[in-house]
């Protein structure tokens, strides 16, 4: 929970006092909560700070999907991404529409690999993430070399190669 977190000195009520409350509750009861209280508040500009947390928690889900999904899905979910990879490669210059395009493919794969949990963890760390993303594309450069990096994990799903599949997106 953040120290600034929202409070109201006039009504008597801080969020920041009664994450501190909750924490000391669950540690009386044997819980051993992990996290704690951060010098900041709850705002997606405090998330900001926390870019490489949320970095290394999308390089630990998106491996896994793709491994999953490289078992799960089913010749539809194959044939969105091989459409996928057309359009990127007709986009590779327009700049807007193929971030959009890179966030679908990584969604149809999230998707295809049918683990409702691993979606919904995945979900906020994009959200938060995603202006971190189209900006590290802002060159043609960049999009064509995630393209290739798509192509093998594609390939890797067409053989149904799960280990394969997550080496190729680590």
């Amino acid at each position: 929970w953040g120290k600034y977190d929202v409070r109201s000195p006039l009504e008597f009520w801080s969020a920041s006092k009664t994450g501190r409350k909750l924490d000391q509750y669950f540690r009386d009861h044997g819980y051993r909560p992990t996290g704690g209280e951060a010098h900041d508040g709850a705002g997606a500009a405090s998330w900001q700070n926390r870019t490489d947390d949320l970095f290394e928690a999308l390089y630990a889900i998106e491996p896994e999907l793709t491994r999953l999904a490289a078992s799960r899905a089913d010749p539809s979910d194959l044939q969105k991404l091989e459409a996928n990879l057309d359009a990127q490669r007709q986009n590779l210059h327009n700049l807007e529409e193929w971030n959009h395009l890179d966030d679908e493919f990584h969604f149809t794969i999230a998707c295809a690999a049918d683990n409702s949990t691993l979606l919904m963890a995945r979900a906020p760390v994009v959200q938060i993430l995603m202006p971190t993303l189209r900006e590290s594309t802002r060159t043609a450069a960049m999009p064509a070399a995630a393209l290739r990096f798509h192509e093998g994990i594609l390939a890797e799903m067409r053989r149904r190669a799960p280990a394969a599949a997550f080496a190729a997106a680590a």
